[in-house]
């Protein structure tokens, strides 16, 4: 299979919605009409306990194609390893929640300290 290449999905016109764009290793996009022109989800498709899985890389024009192959590849990667991309992408949000939720938590509890030093010191 042959390398998809930024002009050919330059080229893309509103007629060429609905068919399905083909990259070399499992990775496929159905052409869309978004208010902005068209655009291109594309997905990685893999094996997981023996279903067929789609693990999103990203949607053309918002990402560039190497970064969708990027995004492919540490999936491959990580279906090579055992890992199922998809679990481990919840898992990462799961932890930036908490990392942030920390975060603010521990600012609240500076604006709070803050707030009551003039209050002890008079």
């Amino acid at each position: 299979m042959a390398k998809l290449t930024a002009k050919e999905l330059e080229a893309l016109t509103e007629r060429d919605v609905g068919i399905v764009i083909r990259d070399e290793g499992s990775l496929s996009g159905r052409v869309s009409l978004r208010k902005k022109g068209v655009a291109i989800p594309f997905y990685f498709q893999f094996r997981w306990e023996g279903i067929y899985t789609r693990f999103s890389c990203g949607t053309w024009p918002n990402k560039s194609l190497t970064e969708i192959r990027k995004e492919r590849n540490e999936a491959r990667d990580l279906v090579a390893k055992g890992i199922n991309p998809n679990e481990n992408k919840r898992a990462w949000k799961v932890r930036q929640k908490a990392e942030l939720a920390a975060q603010l938590a521990e600012a609240d509890r500076q604006k709070s300290k803050e707030l009551m030093l003039p209050l002890t010191e008079n």
